[in-house]
């Protein structure tokens, strides 16, 4: 990036999930017509969702909301939203779009909406994490923080699925914890035009944040703890290389192997969506994975990920038992009617073994291992 570019509007990027239309509607509603900012929207959706995001917004606030297209100019006043089954990705004064890899087994994900914008508008940025369950958004909200972009987190405790906002308060320094009523408070404070504000050059390091306004009403317990974090985070060349070669693949880069080398290294664990061998990203702040191939996990969603396979194994599993003892039981009324002696039974033994297997599988997906302890 330049580092004698200015930009002469804020960036808002926007994540959300379970929970997000209503937390999103009644952020917007609340903006003014004349809002000086861009703001751009990454909802979960699924990959054959119709999405009517951009209708509802559009119709919830004074605010146009288009489907974000691929190549269109980025202008203040306007909300663009991200397309199922596509990143929603931010160029310098240009919007992109990319059927890269999913990331935490989402696509389109927050983590490279709010990468590519720290990237291209430093401290220009504005990062805000709303309603939604499990961990997308924490790293690129770090992202943004360290390149001195401003972070804004719905308060958990009134947000109707709480896991993205507190996994982001545990990563990074939250600049503004807020209940939802407040995010628009804060937002137009935050989008007054901005001075000259240098954005990009990461080989500086971070810049600092520009807030205005009323004070953030934070939370006070993990603001002290992630304060620690953020003086304690690597924001050296290294740490803003990673950024910009997790930008790269998130575009679908061809090469991710050899950009991985860069940041990574290999680790003893298998990627959930395509089986391969998963590494581990050098950075001590956040732990995370990627793949070859270029899909993207945190811990936690790694460990998310693993949980769901083993389950899909033991109903497999399961499923194998139920047919096995079936047959066997054919097979002991087969030799049965034939008058076969010795065979009856075995089979009835194999019948019996895979039922009294089915069943304890069973159990203990349908109750848990509790449900295993003898009487």
């Amino acid at each position: 990036m330049s580092s004698t570019s200015f930009s002469p509007f804020r960036v808002i990027v926007i994540g959300a999930s379970a929970g997000g239309v209503e937390a999103l509607c009644n952020v917007t509603r609340a903006l003014p017509e004349n809002f000086p900012a861009a703001v751009f929207v990454v909802l979960h959706l699924s990959r054959d969702s119709p999405s009517m995001l951009p209708d509802i917004l559009s119709r919830a606030g004074p605010l146009p909301a288009n489907r974000a297209v691929d190549g269109e100019p980025i202008r203040s006043g306007r909300i663009y939203v991200a397309p199922p089954d596509f990143h929603l990705l931010i160029e310098r004064d240009q919007v992109r779009m990319s059927r890269g890899p999913r990331e935490n087994n989402v696509r389109p994900a927050i983590d490279p909406l709010f990468r590519s914008a720290a990237i291209a508008y430093g401290p220009a940025v504005i990062g805000v994490v709303l309603t939604g369950n499990l961990y997308d958004g924490a790293a690129g909200l770090r992202s943004i923080k360290l390149r001195g972009g401003t972070t804004v987190v719905q308060d958990p405790r009134g947000a109707l699925f709480p896991s993205m906002p507190q996994s982001a308060l545990r990563e990074t320094e939250i600049d503004h914890c807020v209940p939802l009523h407040e995010i628009p408070r804060v937002l137009v404070s935050l989008a007054k035009p901005l001075p000259a504000v240098v954005v990009g050059a990461p080989e500086q390091g971070p810049q600092p944040c520009l807030p205005s306004g009323p004070p953030a009403v934070s939370n006070p317990q993990s603001r002290q703890t992630n304060m620690a974090k953020t003086k304690n985070a690597k924001t050296s060349l290294a740490t803003t290389e990673i950024d910009v070669i997790e930008a790269k693949i998130a575009e679908g880069n061809t090469d991710s192997e050899a950009l991985l080398r860069r940041i990574a290294s290999p680790a003893p664990y298998i990627c959930p969506e395509c089986c391969g061998a998963l590494w581990e990203i050098r950075d001590e702040s956040l732990i995370r994975f990627r793949c070859r191939v270029g899909h993207a996990y945190t811990l936690e969603s790694l460990l998310t990920e693993q949980d769901e396979a083993i389950e899909e194994a033991l109903w497999t599993a399961v499923r194998a038992l139920e047919e096995r003892a079936t047959l066997n039981a054919r097979m002991a009324e087969r030799v049965e009617q034939q008058q076969i002696t010795g065979f009856v039974q075995r089979f009835r033994d194999r019948e019996r073994e895979s039922t009294h297997h089915a069943q304890v599988v069973r159990r203990l997906l349908q109750g848990g291992i509790d449900k295993l302890t003898p009487k």
